[in-house]
């Protein structure tokens, strides 16, 4: 027997927005559970009473927390990775654009005015 075909009541579809917020919030719980679990599973002695537990003995003096010398201003690794970034993307970022947008001459203006054939231009203009 063949019917009919009918359209369904409603579209049957994901719903995006329900997915990307319970995405986000288990992404928010997960990255919860796992800073609590690393902070239960360190074993680092941070404090005096700490080290008296595990030695089973006081410690006989602490040593506080003493500033280092000022941080130079000079360049630093993180400034040079940051600058290289910076060189090698630019371009990358540039020859997409070039090749898949729109070539960068005309982008900027720079690009050849089309050449005229007794007074009349050889690009059609609707």
């Amino acid at each position: 027997m063949i019917e009919k075909a009918v359209p369904p009541a409603y579209r049957a579809e994901p719903n995006r927005k329900r997915i990307a917020i319970a995405s986000f919030g288990a992404g928010v719980i997960l990255s919860g559970a796992l800073l609590v679990l690393l902070e239960i599973l360190n074993q680092t002695i941070r404090r005096p009473s700490e080290l008296s537990k595990v030695l089973g003995a006081p410690p006989f003096g602490t040593v506080g927390y003493l500033d280092g010398a000022p941080a130079r201003l000079g360049w630093s690794a993180n400034r040079l990775a940051t600058l290289a970034i910076f060189l090698i993307n630019i371009p990358i970022i540039l020859f997409v654009v070039h090749i898949y947008v729109a070539p960068i001459g005309s982008l900027i203006g720079l690009a050849p005015k089309p050449a005229e054939v007794n007074g009349a231009s050889t690009v059609e203009t609707e």
